[in-house]
C-alpha cells in the first residue's frame, strides 16, 4: 500500500510514514487552565478545587515546565521519531468530577488549550475532544463546538466511565461522533467510581497497570451486547493503552456466551467476535511481548485481522526508545509494519485529515 497523503499539505514525509495515535498532553496542574475558564470557575477552583469519589482536591501552585511541553514534544518524539503525525490525548481532571457543570467547563478549558498552545503551535498534532461525559447532553454540546475543526479527531473518554461505556445513558454521544465522523477513544486508567480490576481497588500502581485490560474488555463486551454497533454502525472505538493479547480470548467468550444466551442480545445479526474486528482498534503499547516477532505474528494470526492495530508511544509516559524500530520487533514483514506505522491509523482518522 502506497502511503496516503494527508489533505492540507502541512505533514512533513519521513524516511518511514507514522502516525502516533497515544501521545499525551499533560495537564498537570487545573492553573495551567486558568486563562481558558471563566472567572465563576476559576474563583470555585481557588476556593474549592476539584470534587471527584474520593472528596476534594484544591489546585496546588503553579508548575514548572512540564514533561509534555510542546517544544520538548517536538524535540523527543516528532523530531526525534520522525513522526508525520501524533494524535494527543489529554491528561487532566475531566471525567472525574461529581459536579458536572465544572466538568464541562474544563473539559472547554482543556479543549481551547490545545488549539492555542499545542495545535497552533505544531501542524503535526491532532487532538482528543475532552468532554464531559457522565452528562450526556453536555458532552455533545462540546463535541458539537469542537467537530468543525478538523484538527480535532476523535472523542476521549476515560478508562472508567460510571457505567459500561455501552450503556444507553453514553448514546447520544455516539450518535454525534458517528455524525461528526468520529471515533471514540478509550484511554487506559482515569475515571470516576469505580475500580479498574474487578475485584476492587489495587494497592499498587503496577497493579492498575495491569488491569485497565480489565476495565476494557467490560466495555466491549457492554459495546457488543447493548447492540451498539448495529444501532451506530459506522462508529469505530478505539482502545488505547490497553494491550491487545487479551482480545481473542475475549472474543472466543463473546461468541461462545452469546451462542447459549443470545435471547437476551437479539439486536446482534452477526458473532460478537466479528463486531470487535469491524468497530474497534487497539493500539500497540503496551505490547505483552514487543521483543519477538514470531510471537506478535501468532498473536495477530489469533486475533483474525491486522487492520485495526495502530502504533502508540504513549509519550511521554511509557518513556521512548531510540527510534521507533525500539518499539516494534524486528523482522515484521514490510508491508505489516507499513500497516502498524501508518495506514491502519490513517484509515481509521481519513474523514478527518
Amino acid at each position: 500500500m502506497v502511503a496516503a497523503q494527508p489533505r492540507g499539505g502541512a505533514i512533513r514525509r519521513a524516511r518511514r510514514a507514522i502516525i502516533d495515535t497515544d501521545a499525551h498532553d499533560v495537564v498537570e496542574n487545573e492553573r495551567a487552565l486558568f486563562p481558558y475558564l471563566p472567572e465563576r470557575w476559576r474563583r470555585h477552583l481557588e476556593l474549592f478545587g476539584t470534587r471527584g469519589p474520593t472528596g476534594g482536591d484544591r489546585s496546588g501552585p503553579a508548575p514548572g515546565r512540564p514533561v509534555s511541553d510542546p517544544a520538548l514534544m517536538r524535540e523527543r518524539l516528532l523530531d526525534g521519531w520522525g513522526i508525520d503525525l501524533a494524535i494527543l490525548i489529554p491528561l487532566s481532571e475531566v471525567g472525574r468530577n461529581n459536579n458536572l457543570e465544572l466538568d464541562a467547563a474544563l473539559a472547554r478549558a482543556v479543549n481551547d488549550w490545545q488549539v492555542v498552545e499545542w495545535l497552533e503551535t505544531e501542524p503535526r498534532l491532532r487532538a482528543s475532544i475532552a468532554i464531559p461525559y457522565e452528562d450526556a447532553r453536555l458532552a455533545v454540546e462540546e463535541i458539537e463546538r469542537r467537530a468543525p475543526d478538523r484538527r480535532f479527531v476523535q472523542v476521549q473518554f476515560m478508562g472508567r466511565s460510571r457505567a459500561p461505556m455501552g450503556s444507553r445513558i453514553y448514546w447520544p454521544i455516539y450518535q454525534a461522533a458517528e455524525r461528526h465522523g468520529l471515533p471514540i477513544c478509550s484511554h487506559a486508567s482515569g475515571g470516576a467510581d469505580y475500580p479498574t480490576t474487578g475485584a476492587g481497588w489495587p494497592s499498587f500502581d503496577l497493579e492498575e497497570q495491569v488491569a485497565t485490560a480489565q476495565a476494557m474488555a467490560a466495555n466491549l463486551t457492554s459495546f457488543v451486547f447493548n447492540g451498539v454497533f448495529e444501532r451506530f454502525p459506522k462508529l469505530r472505538i478505539v482502545s488505547a493503552g490497553n494491550g491487545l493479547a487479551w482480545v481473542p480470548p475475549l472474543m472466543w467468550r463473546l461468541d461462545g456466551s452469546w451462542k447459549v444466551l443470545r435471547d437476551e442480545a437479539p439486536e446482534l445479526k452477526r458473532l460478537p467476535s466479528e463486531y470487535v474486528r469491524e468497530h474497534v482498534y487497539f493500539s500497540i503499547r503496551p505490547t505483552e511481548e514487543s521483543s519477538r516477532a514470531d510471537q506478535l505474528l501468532k498473536l495477530i494470526d489469533h486475533l483474525g485481522f491486522d487492520d485495526r492495530i495502530v502504533f502508540a508511544s504513549d509519550y511521554p509516559r511509557g518513556g521512548l526508545a531510540d527510534s521507533p524500530d525500539g518499539a516494534l520487533p524486528t523482522g515484521l514483514p514490510e508491508e505489516l509494519e507499513h500497516k502498524l506505522l501508518y495506514a491502519n491509523a490513517y484509515a481509521l482518522y481519513a474523514q478527518r485529515l
